[in-house]
C-alpha cells in the first residue's frame, strides 16, 4: 500500500505473484487495521478490493494512525506488502501488538520480503533480535526462529557463518542461560536451534561447534545450567562435529561411539 499518516487516503496496489499474468487483478475481501503508536488497533476497514491495479480507502486521519496492515484477519487469499512507514513501525513495535493471528501475519509479511529479495536476511535477523527476548507467545517464538533458519537460506554462505548464525546462536544461548521461566516446549525449541546455528567462520575464527562439544562433553559452566542435551540433541551435535573440519576423524569416530552407547 501507499500509506502517508498525513493523509486521508490509503492507496492498496495489486498485482500478480506470477509475472505477465493477464486479468491478474480480482475482487478479494479483506480487513485494513489502523494502529497507534503503542500497536493497538484503532480503526478496522472492511472492504472489498476492486479487480483494477488500485483501490483507494479512505480513513479517519484525526485519529494519527501511525501504521497499516493489510488483510489483518487473513481473510483473504492473498500476499501482503508493508509500505515503508508501517514496516519501521512493525520493525520496533511488533512485540507489542496483543492479538497472536496479527503478530504473525506482520511476521510473515516481513518474511515475504526477504523471500521476494526486498529485505536482506541480516535485516530481518537484526528485527528478530530485537523482539525474540520479549515475545511473550511460544506459537509466535517458534514462527519466528522458523523464519529465521528459513531466512538464512537467502543469505551467502560466507555473511551465515561469520555473522547472520553467530548472532542467533548468542542469543538462543542466552535466553536459554538467563533463567528466566520458560516454557518446556520453548526449551525444546532453543536446544534444537542452538545446535541448527552453531558454526564456525571462515573470516572471523567464530567455533560455536566446539561450545556443543563442551556442552555434550559437560565441560562448559555456562552451558552446565541447561539440562543436558536429549539423545536427539546428542545425534544432531554428533551431525555437527562431524561436518567441522578442525576435529580428526578419529575423535568424530569417538564422539559417534559414545553417543550411540548412550
Amino acid at each position: 500500500p501507499s500509506f502517508d499518516p498525513n493523509s486521508d487516503e490509503l492507496i492498496i496496489q495489486q498485482e500478480s505473484a506470477v509475472q505477465n499474468l493477464h486479468c491478474c487483478c480480482r475482487h478479494h475481501k479483506i480487513t485494513v487495521a489502523f494502529f497507534n503508536d503503542n500497536a493497538e488497533i484503532i480503526e478496522e476497514k472492511e472492504l472489498v478490493l476492486s479487480d483494477e491495479p488500485k483501490t483507494v480507502v479512505k480513513y479517519d486521519v484525526n485519529k494519527q494512525p501511525k501504521a497499516v496492515l493489510l488483510n489483518f484477519k487473513h481473510e483473504g487469499f492473498l500476499k501482503v506488502r508493508m509500505d515503508s512507514i508501517s514496516q519501521s513501525f512493525f520493525a520496533k513495535k511488533v512485540t507489542l501488538i496483543k492479538d497472536e493471528l496479527t503478530k504473525g501475519v506482520v511476521w510473515k509479511a516481513f518474511f515475504d520480503l526477504v523471500r521476494d529479495g526486498l529485505l536482506s536476511a541480516c535485516s530481518f535477523v537484526d528485527i528478530a533480535l530485537e523482539a525474540l527476548p520479549n515475545e511473550s507467545s511460544d506459537a509466535i517464538f517458534y514462527s519466528i526462529l522458523t523464519y529465521c533458519a528459513r531466512a538464512t537460506g537467502y543469505s551467502p554462505k560466507i555473511l551465515n557463518k561469520n555473522i547472520i548464525k553467530p548472532k542467533l546462536f548468542n542469543l538462543v544461548l542466552e535466553i536459554l542461560i538467563s533463567n528466566q521461566n520458560l516454557s518446556s516446549d520453548r526449551i525444546i525449541l532453543l536446544k534444537e536451534k542452538l545446535i541448527r546455528f552453531a558454526t564456525y567462520g571462515e573470516e572471523k575464527k567464530i567455533d560455536n561447534i566446539s561450545k556443543l562439544i563442551a556442552w555434550l562433553d559437560g565441560t562448559d559452566e555456562k552451558l552446565k545450567i541447561i539440562t543436558g542435551p536429549d539423545l536427539k540433541n546428542k545425534w544432531d551435535i554428533v551431525l555437527a562435529i562431524h561436518k567441522f573440519p578442525n576435529i580428526p576423524n578419529s575423535q568424530k569416530l569417538e564422539y559417534f561411539k559414545k553417543v550411540a552407547s548412550s
